[in-house]
């Protein structure tokens, strides 16, 4: 079984060749051993997005942004992808 940083090693040198899908894979995968990390739920944003799967980016950068709400990189592509304003929910 990999680990966390082989994972997001592999995902980042895949998106450096723009290889959308399997970056994909392993950033999900990475987020499956770590769920929290609002860096990983952008990087899989932004491989929906290059796969032009709208609502799969939309719905990890929000999760990014529930997770860390100053986020400021996910607050930023949801607006100019989406033109939402993401504001968190109250507890």
């Amino acid at each position: 079984m990999a680990d966390i940083q082989s994972l997001i090693r592999e995902g980042n040198e895949l998106a450096k060749k723009k290889e959308w899908a399997a970056a994909l894979e392993r950033y999900r995968a990475a987020a499956a051993l770590e769920p929290s990390d609002a860096e990983l739920h952008f990087l899989i944003g932004c491989c929906h997005f290059k796969l032009n799967h709208g609502p799969g980016a939309r719905a990890a950068w929000t999760r990014a942004l529930e997770i860390d709400p100053g986020y400021e990189k996910a607050r930023t592509w949801i607006h100019r992808v989406t033109g939402m304003h993401f504001e968190p929910v109250a507890a």
